[in-house]
């Protein structure tokens, strides 16, 4: 969600140009969660209210739920718009 959101603010003039390389950062890192065959791996479902830290880390995660991939689907999508107004020297 943080990739899609810095490409979408920055190919939108909401945030500085200079952001554009953290959002590239974060696709890359994200493209470690998609394998060969296209699943994606290491979704975790949405998140109820835990009293303590070791609730969000004990957290399961899936492959190929629905929630992650729509996030990954939308920042390839913010990716490549991206890149496609990105200034390059």
């Amino acid at each position: 969600m943080y990739c899609l959101a810095i490409a979408r603010g920055v190919r939108n003039g909401w945030l500085n140009q200079d952001l554009a390389e953290y959002a590239v950062k974060a696709w890359d890192a994200l493209q470690n969660k998609i394998k060969d065959s296209g699943t994606v791996v290491g979704i975790c479902r949405g998140t109820g209210i835990g009293g303590d830290l070791d609730f969000y880390l004990k957290r399961k995660t899936f492959d190929h739920d629905p929630r992650g991939l729509g996030a990954i689907i939308t920042a390839a999508i913010e990716i490549e718009k991206l890149n496609g107004t990105m200034i390059t020297d």
